[in-house]
């Protein structure tokens, strides 16, 4: 969270928004061509929390060259039962620059400036509200309906068991390391199928359309 601080506080006068995503983590939008467009329809001030959607392993065991987009295409859905563990609520957040508040208690969350929101929790969603938790990290709202993150957690068995078992966390702790991972079966496998975001990608830059000449062996 030093990172976003810093990155925030040093950049707040050259840019107007800035989204805090991890690099397994991808933008999808619903309704608008660009991100500009759904942030000025939908953020005039404060941070706006946008839901996620899980990716699971898709029944795939192995690493095979293609984007993370391509590769797994089954996710976690609305219904209770089709949920992610306790995971489903979270967001990711955009803030915009102006209302920077100072350092974050969360990842997935930004504090807001007092003095010109009014208050240090100035969150909405894309539907303009929320119920958000006390620090902002979950929307226990969830629309998904506008914009929607999709979060590549799992990956296949064997990348996420060195993921978590053996890279570890940048302050060198195991963290989600299963030991069902030992045995090359993944924690979570997606129920809903959801290509979107391969379909996005490949709208915008159009050059990755060339993965779809490959044979999926995996």
């Amino acid at each position: 969270m030093y990172g976003y601080h810093m990155c925030a506080a040093e950049f707040r006068e050259d840019f107007t928004y800035m989204a805090f995503l991890d690099v397994d983590e991808f933008l999808v939008l619903k309704r608008h061509e660009t991100v500009t467009e759904m942030l000025q329809e939908h953020l005039e001030r404060g941070a706006l929390g946008i839901s996620w959607f899980i990716f699971g392993s898709g029944r795939r065991k192995l690493y095979g060259p293609w984007p993370v987009t391509k590769r797994f295409v089954y996710r976690d859905g609305l219904g209770e039962k089709e949920r992610h563990g306790s995971h489903w609520h979270y967001v990711k957040s955009v803030v915009k620059l102006s209302d920077y508040g100072g350092y974050p208690k969360s990842p997935h969350s930004i504090k807001t400036d007092r003095g010109k929101t009014g208050s240090e929790k100035a969150w909405v969603d894309t539907n303009g509200k929320g119920n958000f938790d006390s620090i902002g990290a979950s929307n226990y709202d969830r629309p998904v309906d506008v914009a929607v993150i999709h979060h590549y957690k799992y990956l296949s068995p064997k990348e996420y068991r060195w993921k978590t078992c053996v890279r570890k966390t940048v302050d060198d702790k195991v963290k989600d390391c299963q030991e069902k991972l030992e045995r090359g079966m993944s924690p979570f496998e997606g129920t809903v199928f959801d290509d979107s975001a391969w379909q996005t990608l490949k709208k915008n830059v159009p050059k990755y359309a060339m993965y779809e000449e490959f044979e999926d062996f995996m």
